[in-house]
């Protein structure tokens, strides 16, 4: 599976229906990405988030759970 096909399908979505899904997804369903830089993820991230850099998506998304719905900021 490439990278392209891990996120076919891929919806957009504003900050408040985000926390919205969070709030009601079943703990452990979602997966929360942040693709931004070592200095923005290590200044601040969200709790349990998974700091994937967008250059290293293609080479490290074996790490993203295709089971689960990925959220990526």
């Amino acid at each position: 599976m490439g990278i392209l096909d891990f996120f076919r399908g891929i919806d957009l979505m504003s900050p408040v229906d985000a926390r919205a899904l969070l709030e009601t997804e079943a703990p452990g369903t979602v997966q929360l990405v942040d693709v931004r830089s070592e200095g923005e993820y290590e200044k601040e991230h969200l709790p349990g988030a998974l700091h994937l850099p967008v250059d290293q998506l293609d080479e490290r998304m074996q790490e993203l759970d295709p089971d689960k719905t990925t959220l990526l900021y």
